[in-house]
């Protein structure tokens, strides 16, 4: 459990320091690779290799895995980073935490044993953090919670952030239990409205959309409470096997549905 604290807690820390003008970049400790937005490398030193002990020992599909989506690649697409190196990357930027409390020697030395923690796979971070700790989007959180309300402007706002998050290798989740049923009617233009589950459908073709194009397949969660109008064919999505392909599927239960539940009644 307190391993998955830390995991939350410490992407937090470096997430809140990135902003901070007078942290310097990491390489004013370490040589380390600089990246650009693009996740490219504009420059690397020999001096950036990470100690070699403890030695990882990783398999032929771990090695595969990270080829294709966590080592650091340049504008050409050519892999620049070996797995030590990674990690090494995803150390020292995780104990740049350590800045806060300036002791002396402190701050190499929790970069030296988060390191050794990841090279003996005692512990890995979320798939975000191990691709972008360190270069300057630092993007490290895996779950974003996104607000649907009941306008095109609010969906296709969430829409946008969807895709942008899926293409940093985030997941997102939705509540539309705030988008009106099928068929009800909008004063606005006089017209009927769609529904949350045709609007689901733009989500999970977005989803379809972005991972083509990048190394990282998006994923996200659908909740809808188990008073809305539409619940029962939300229920019945995945019957169809090509329905909702990127999405898990929720209900939102309320106390006064379990109430009743309790009491027999429908």
């Amino acid at each position: 459990m307190a391993v998955g604290q830390w995991a939350f807690i410490l992407p937090n820390w470096t997430l809140k320091m990135q902003a901070a003008p007078s942290i310097p970049h990491l390489r004013s400790i370490w040589p380390l690779p600089v990246y650009n937005d693009a996740m490219s490398v504009k420059k690397t030193t020999t001096s950036s290799r990470p100690p070699l002990s403890p030695r990882l020992r990783l398999s032929a599909h771990a090695k595969i895995v990270l080829r294709g989506r966590y080592l650091a690649k340049n504008t050409a697409g050519t892999i620049v980073e070996t797995p030590p190196q990674l990690f090494w990357r995803v150390a020292t930027d995780i104990a740049q935490a350590e800045r806060r409390y300036p002791i002396a020697g402190r701050l190499p030395h929790a970069a030296q044993r988060w390191y050794d923690c990841m090279a003996r796979l005692d512990f890995l971070h979320n798939s975000p953090t191990l691709m972008n700790a360190g270069r300057r989007l630092q993007q490290l959180s895996a779950c974003f919670v996104l607000p649907v309300k009941d306008s095109l402007t609010s969906i296709y706002d969430s829409l946008k952030h969807q895709a942008l998050i899926h293409q940093l290798g985030g997941g997102t989740g939705f509540s539309f239990r705030h988008v009106r049923p099928h068929n009800d009617r909008v004063a606005s233009s006089s017209g009927v409205a769609s529904g949350p589950i045709s609007f689901m459908r733009l989500f999970n073709l977005s989803t379809d959309v972005i991972k083509q194009g990048g190394t990282w397949r998006g994923a996200n969660m659908g909740i809808l409470r188990i008073d809305h109008p539409d619940i029962l064919d939300f229920i019945a999505l995945k019957q169809t096997p090509t329905e909702m392909t990127n999405f898990n599927l929720s209900v939102g239960i309320t106390d006064s549905f379990m109430q009743a539940l309790a009491r027999r009644r429908t």
